[in-house]
């Protein structure tokens, strides 16, 4: 099952390898696959690429009769998860039965015909040793933030595919519109999912609780909520939680927010490039922004991949002080073997000082104590903290696993 946002090229990907096709955006498979479901699934030369499954999630049905009758050979792509307008818009049916890919917009590496070592591999193995940056001025980190990740945009003019960009929020959502409301409501609801859209790519890169992004978007929260399950479900919101490492820390209520590309990011805001790069605040959540993807495709291929969370530890309602520092550190990769912990930080300027890592050292020492003290219960470990910055150095490691190194060290070999 190949899951991403609509344009991301997940039917380019599926169609290296399948050898036949069943497109439910398509009305003659449509008509084809009313006739006889079953037959059509089963007689198709396999691999079979069932595409836009969202459009007929009962087709998810049939393929699972057929996984369990010992047929195989079934590729499954859809710009939609799991939200569920009606009981029938489900993936329910191959819980178990499926292996999920997420494709998510094409990295710089991956536009650039580049096979960069993860990040991730490096940091959580205590290595950076391999990282060659290349040298970029702050003006062209600023050029490549900016530039999209959908392959249907990225060879437009600039303004162009911001045109492009600003629609498309609309347009995958005409399928939930059409199923979950009302025809006089939707001109209402396009107005309020342009606001919350706004809302979400100026507040990219930031940990907000759902109130304050509907209070930005002028929305009621209950409203927010229904549009945030909307938009990750069609992933144009690509959400992180708060890792807490406190084993008796309460899960956080707050989210950090992101769009999932930073092209589209800058196109959903509402404003100009000229007035979006004097705005602070906005670059460094662009420039985040523009990490996550980064990570995320780079994650996407990997054999064993890491859990991408952000860092927010809060003082107790009791005035209680944590053992770990309080404030955020932007990223935290968890491995899946539950052993080791990566922590990166992510800066607009040039020349990021000492303090820019001061909050993963107080980290490093932290577990490291913890796990010093009770050897028999000691879970993660740091592995290893980055700080990236937009300008031009060389990797320096500034303490004991700990580096700092330009932002390009995402697509070096």
């Amino acid at each position: 099952m190949l899951q991403g946002p609509r344009g991301a090229g997940k039917t380019t990907l599926a169609r290296q390898v399948a050898k036949s096709k069943i497109d439910f955006s398509d009305q003659a498979d449509i008509e084809l696959f009313e006739i006889d479901p079953k037959g059509l699934l089963e007689n198709a030369a396999k691999p079979v690429l069932v595409d836009e499954w969202q459009l007929n999630p009962s087709s998810l049905w049939h393929i699972k009769h057929l996984v369990d009758d010992g047929r195989r050979g079934f590729i499954v792509a859809g710009s939609a998860g799991h939200y569920e307008p009606d009981s029938a818009h489900s993936r329910f049916p191959l819980v178990g039965r499926s292996s999920i890919l997420r494709v998510p917009v094409l990295s710089w590496a991956e536009q650039n015909a580049l096979s960069p070592r993860p990040v991730a591999e490096g940091l959580l193995a205590g290595d950076m040793s391999w990282a060659q940056p290349a040298q970029m001025s702050h003006g062209e980190y600023l050029a490549v933030a900016m530039h999209t990740g959908y392959p249907a945009y990225m060879d437009l003019p600039r303004s162009d595919a911001a045109w492009a960009m600003r629609n498309m929020g609309q347009q995958v959502l005409q399928f939930y519109m059409v199923m979950s409301e009302a025809t006089a409501e939707r001109a209402e609801s396009r107005r309020a999912q342009q606001d919350f859209l706004r809302a979400q790519a100026r507040m990219s890169g930031r940990i907000v609780s759902l109130s304050t992004l509907a209070k930005e978007a002028g929305i009621a929260e209950r409203t927010a909520a229904k549009y945030r399950a909307m938009f990750s479900d069609c992933f144009i919101c690509d959400d992180i939680d708060v890792w807490r490492p406190s084993p008796d820390a309460r899960p956080s209520r707050f989210r950090k927010v992101f769009t999932n590309d930073s092209g589209l990011q800058v196109a959903l805001s509402g404003l100009s490039e000229e007035e979006f790069l004097t705005t602070p605040s906005l670059i460094g959540g662009l420039m985040e922004t523009f990490v996550l993807a980064q990570l995320r495709a780079q994650q996407s291929g990997a054999a064993d991949g890491c859990d991408i969370m952000c860092y927010n530890e809060v003082r107790s309602s009791q005035g209680v002080r944590s053992a770990y520092p309080l404030g955020e550190i932007d990223f935290v990769l968890l491995d899946r073997a539950g052993r080791g912990l990566a922590a990166i930080e992510v800066k607009a300027g040039v020349s990021p000082g000492k303090d820019s890592f001061n909050r993963m050292r107080l980290l490093r020492d932290a577990m490291d104590a913890r796990n010093a003290a009770s050897p028999a219960s000691a879970s993660r470990r740091f592995a290893g903290g980055l700080v990236l910055h937009c300008g031009q150095a060389p990797i320096l490691q500034a303490d004991d696993r700990i580096w700092i190194a330009p932002m390009s060290i995402l697509w070096s070999g």
